[in-house]
């Protein structure tokens, strides 16, 4: 004899939000996900213990659950992200970085509004959590863009009937933070980084990254364009050869991107070539290609193997990295942060030591087209002018 199908839905837990979750089936048989709360929490219970008796009694509208009357944030947040994972990625299918920043945002709201119906989620709230990013010692800029980013995941609550118009109204009244006029501390610009910085760490590089950085330098290309590389994307045809990646920072945008490559980028990539065109031209180890964080993180661990901290803050050889964090004092960390800032370099460094060099020697205009630099309105007739003059530029800097 079969055994009788549980009519009570259980209560489980949803990983990837830590929320306790429970699955109802609709009088159509549609099958519905219903987000109780914090996994756990008494209030999850609570709220499970609620849904089962309306399950009992057959009433609809308390199964059915969130509307755009009593949804709540911590729900808004999960249709969101995973409509986001969806929504935020390549041409090859791969996540952008947006999902990461959307995800980055989604903590701190979770924690101080996750119980909150999103109908009085108001200006007030938005302030609040902006003074919690503050806090968290986020700088004015990434403050403004994470207060439009909650914005954005209001306007997609809005679209798919969830969140009342009124609401995202309302958070658009918010201004954005201005320069010296909040506790948000601006960052630094980022400078360029000398060729003698670069020389000393280049021998402790990975032979993939060592030729990540010297592609960027020869190139100016972005960290993103330079892990993407591969030989079927350049055209060898001329004598400043061309490479056109098929995702770059404004593809969405529907803009194309044009690198030139001079001799010494050509001497590089004869060393590096690969056997497949389609295979990364700066592979790791194992013959993957780089991401962004990888490249960054090698570099990273390069410079602090090429300028080392004094005795006392370096991590002994017999020491795990758990038991080295452990041994130093506050103060010593503080210390450790403010050496590591000081003598690390970053991909995007390059970038900008490229265009100083550009900028030098053929003016704003030579600095902006190799780059790929562009206004919205710039019109398809300066396209070849802008090629030409690139292929200029890295003729006798790359």
């Amino acid at each position: 004899m079969p055994r009788p199908k549980n009519t009570v839905p259980s209560y489980k837990l949803h990983k990837a939000s830590g929320q306790a979750v429970m699955r109802i089936t609709l009088p159509g048989g549609e099958r519905k996900s219903v987000y109780l709360g914090v996994y756990g929490s008494p209030e999850s219970k609570a709220e499970y213990a609620r849904r089962v008796q309306a399950v009992t009694t057959n009433t609809v509208t308390a199964i059915t659950g969130p509307s755009a009357t009593d949804l709540t944030v911590a729900e808004l947040l999960v249709g969101f992200l995973e409509h986001a994972d969806r929504h935020y990625r390549h041409p090859d299918g791969k996540s952008t970085s947006e999902v990461w920043s959307f995800r980055l945002v989604a903590k701190p709201l979770k924690n101080l509004f996750a119980y909150l119906p999103v109908y009085e989620f108001g200006p007030a709230a938005l302030k609040t959590l902006r003074a919690r990013m503050i806090e968290l010692g986020w700088c004015r800029k990434t403050v403004n863009k994470s207060v439009t980013r909650v914005r954005s995941i209001f306007k997609w609550g809005v679209s798919e009937e969830l969140v009342p118009a009124e609401v995202l109204a309302r958070l658009a009244s918010v201004t954005g933070l201005q320069r010296g006029r909040s506790e948000a501390h601006d960052p630094e610009p980022v400078a360029p980084v000398s060729d003698a910085q670069v020389d000393i760490v280049l021998p402790l590089l990975p032979r993939g990254v060592r030729g990540l950085v010297l592609f960027q330098r020869f190139t100016g290309a972005r960290p993103g364009e330079a892990v993407a590389l591969r030989l079927k994307d350049i055209d060898t045809s001329g004598d400043t050869w061309t490479y056109r990646p098929t995702a770059h920072k404004n593809t969405w945008r529907g803009k194309d991107r044009t690198i030139a490559i001079g001799p010494r980028g050509q001497e590089l990539l004869k060393e590096f070539r690969p056997t497949d065109p389609s295979a990364p031209v700066f592979p790791t180890a194992d013959g993957t290609a780089y991401t962004v964080s990888g490249h960054r993180q090698a570099v990273e661990r390069a410079c602090d193997r090429a300028f080392p901290p004094p005795a006392p803050l370096a991590q002994r050889q017999d020491e795990t990295a758990a038991a080295w964090r452990a041994r130093l004092s506050d103060e010593q960390r503080e210390e450790l942060k403010t050496r590591q800032k000081e003598r690390r370099w970053h991909p995007n460094q390059i970038r900008h030591t490229f265009a100083t060099e550009a900028r030098r020697l053929f003016g704003l205009e030579g600095a902006q087209v190799a780059l790929g630099h562009s206004k919205a309105d710039t019109t398809q007739i300066y396209a070849e002018r802008d090629n030409a003059l690139s292929a200029k530029v890295a003729s006798q800097i790359g």
